[in-house]
C-alpha cells in the first residue's frame, strides 16, 4: 500500500493534485487507515500512471475519467479524437507560418525590410523548424509557383545572378 507522501514522491505531482483526483472522484483510494490516512493499492498506482499519460496528451480531466470508466476499445476514439484536434492545430499554425513568410517575403522584395539578408533568412527558416529538405522544397515550390517572385526575392536577400542559377539547379524536380 503506498501513502499520498509515497506517490507524490515517486510521481513529482503535489499532494493537493492527489487530494483534488480523490475529491472529483478520479482517483481514489483503495483503502484508509484507522486515522483515515489514505492508501493505494498497486492498481491505484497503475490508474494513477494511466492518468498522468493522458494528462500529458492534453487530455482533459474529464474526459479522463471518462476513458477510465470505458472499456479499452473506446479509449480509441477518445486518443483519435485528440490526436485529430492536435493536427487540426497543426494545420492552422502552418497556415499562419505560411502567410507570415508571405508578408515577409513581400517585405524583402519591395525593400521595406533591411532585417532579411540571406544569411538570416536562413536563420528564420532553421529557427521555424525547416530542415535542409525543408527550404530546398520552399524555394522549390516558390519557384514553381511564381519564378519571377522568387528571383525577385533572392535578389532582395542579396544573392548573385550565378548563386540563383546554382540555386534553381539544386532544386529542380
Amino acid at each position: 500500500m503506498f501513502t499520498i507522501g509515497s506517490l507524490t514522491k515517486q510521481f513529482k505531482l503535489s499532494r493537493s493534485t492527489l487530494l483534488y483526483y480523490d475529491k472529483i472522484g478520479l482517483l481514489k483510494p483503495s483503502k484508509r487507515t484507522d486515522s483515515n490516512y489514505r492508501l493505494y493499492s498497486n492498481e491505484d498506482v497503475e490508474k494513477l500512471r494511466t492518468i498522468i499519460r493522458h494528462r500529458d496528451t492534453g487530455i482533459s480531466l474529464e474526459d479522463i475519467s471518462k476513458l477510465l470508466d470505458i472499456e479499452k476499445n473506446n479509449i480509441t476514439h477518445i486518443l483519435t479524437e485528440r490526436l485529430k484536434n492536435i493536427q487540426n492545430e497543426i494545420k492552422i499554425l502552418k497556415k499562419q507560418e505560411s502567410m507570415i513568410l508571405a508578408v515577409l517575403i513581400e517585405k524583402v522584395k519591395t525593400n521595406d525590410s533591411e532585417m532579411f539578408d540571406r544569411r538570416s533568412w536562413t536563420e528564420l527558416l532553421v529557427s521555424l523548424g525547416f530542415s535542409h529538405e525543408d527550404s530546398m522544397k520552399w524555394h522549390r515550390d516558390f519557384e514553381r509557383d511564381s519564378s519571377e517572385e522568387h528571383e525577385a526575392f533572392l535578389h532582395a536577400i542579396g544573392m548573385s545572378e550565378e548563386e540563383i542559377k546554382k540555386l534553381r539547379l539544386l532544386i529542380v524536380e
